[in-house]
């Protein structure tokens, strides 16, 4: 029997100012990408996030400088998971 997985989880991350000024923390990867963006849509410099104690850099054009394992990864892994079965079940069906 299928069942809702109530237990998926992201991990926390800190957020700061260019001037490591605490702005807040999420464990949400639609508020994290929203974040993102502001700082892309206004090219600003000198942001960061901490996860799991690792500072990590978001880039004015809301790249980042680095993407550790379990850091809001959940949804890419999930997604690519669905392309994998997709890419087999086309294939075995054609």
């Amino acid at each position: 029997m299928l069942k809702l997985n109530k237990n998926i989880r992201d991990e926390k991350v800190d957020i700061f100012s260019p001037h490591d000024k605490y702005i807040g923390s999420t464990t949400s990867a639609l508020v994290f990408n929203d974040f993102r963006l502001q700082i892309a849509r206004k090219s600003l410099k000198g942001y960061y996030f901490v996860f799991k104690g690792k500072r990590i850099e978001i880039e004015p054009d809301g790249t980042l400088s680095d993407l550790p394992t379990g850091c809001f990864d959940t949804l890419r892994l999930q997604l690519r998971e669905l392309y994998d079965i997709g890419i087999k079940y086309d294939k075995k069906n054609h």
